[in-house]
């Protein structure tokens, strides 16, 4: 909640089911045929962290020649700055200081350190393609996959639920050492405050709120263990992307990832991200 607090007050509520948390989705069956721990066992022990993901993502990697048509990576994602947030860091944050109420992060180490392990997996130790799509998990292509909790759910328009192979999740880990924090890319709900039917949307959130009014089947036993120890993990959310004009915060992803030198990218984007954190420092009301 204190994402959408600014001097002071609330201007919003994150709303059950409105967040939607970042999981490390794996091919139980592929893990099970090679003989390895499963991230879930990992997990269990205390032990689920960048480097036990990685040395899963090496023994998981059939083939270290990109060509080979057969080859399965270790993992693929479209949440590139999950690493980066796993680490409990954004390209930007809000802090309590009423003079410095915006700050840029792109200097902060575990910036760096978080968009390296992502260009790593795909340039240095290719155990991933740079592949977005489930489709490469789901057709076995790669044995894990990062995404968002919405993906733990049953039905059809869950894609994992048509797959063959089994599969399972655990929250994506974060750096050993390090307290785990977990991404989470929240939605906030609000009440215009010139509303003309404030008092329903008063009751409506009641309704929304309450966790005797969720709909739908619910995930299975296994799955739900892990979604409940996720809801009590600390959280880094993604505040970057509604500070940021769009153009500009796909632009600064895709600088990253293609960079020779993540460090002098991350700098060279220092001077605008301080514009942009100015200009709406500038543009936001002041607090009663």
């Amino acid at each position: 909640m204190d994402q959408f607090k600014w001097g002071g007050k609330y201007y919003g509520v994150s709303a059950r089911d409105s967040s939607d948390m970042y999981v490390m989705f794996y091919n139980a069956t592929m893990f099970k045929n090679q003989g390895r721990v499963t991230p879930r066992t990992l997990w269990r022990n205390k032990n689920w962290n960048w480097d036990t993901f990685l040395d899963a993502a090496k023994a998981m990697t059939s083939s270290h020649d990109p060509t080979d048509p057969q080859k399965v990576y270790g993992f693929e994602t479209p949440k590139n700055a999950c690493f980066m947030w796993s680490t409990g860091t954004d390209f930007a944050s809000y802090t309590n200081d009423p003079k410095n109420p915006i700050v840029q992060n792109l200097t902060n180490p575990n910036v760096l350190k978080g968009w390296q392990l992502l260009v790593d997996l795909r340039n240095k130790y290719k155990y991933a393609s740079g592949g977005s799509d489930v489709t490469l998990f789901t057709s076995g292509k790669c044995a894990m996959y990062a995404e968002g909790s919405w993906m733990m759910g049953p039905g059809e328009a869950n894609p994992l639920n048509a797959m063959t192979d089994e599969w399972d999740a655990v929250p994506f880990p974060s750096p050993k050492g390090q307290e785990p924090r977990l991404a989470v890319s929240g939605k906030v709900w609000c009440i215009p405050i010139h509303s003309k039917n404030q008092l329903a949307a008063y009751y409506f959130f009641r309704y929304f709120l309450d966790s005797e009014n969720g709909t739908g089947e619910p995930m299975s036993k296994e799955l739900q263990q892990v979604f409940d120890a996720m809801l009590d993990m600390k959280k880094t959310s993604d505040v970057t992307q509604g500070l940021m004009p769009a153009n500009d915060y796909w632009t600064l992803w895709s600088d990253i990832i293609y960079s020779a030198d993540i460090k002098s990218t991350l700098d060279s984007w220092v001077p605008k991200l301080e514009a942009i954190i100015e200009q709406v420092i500038n543009e936001i009301p002041k607090p009663d």
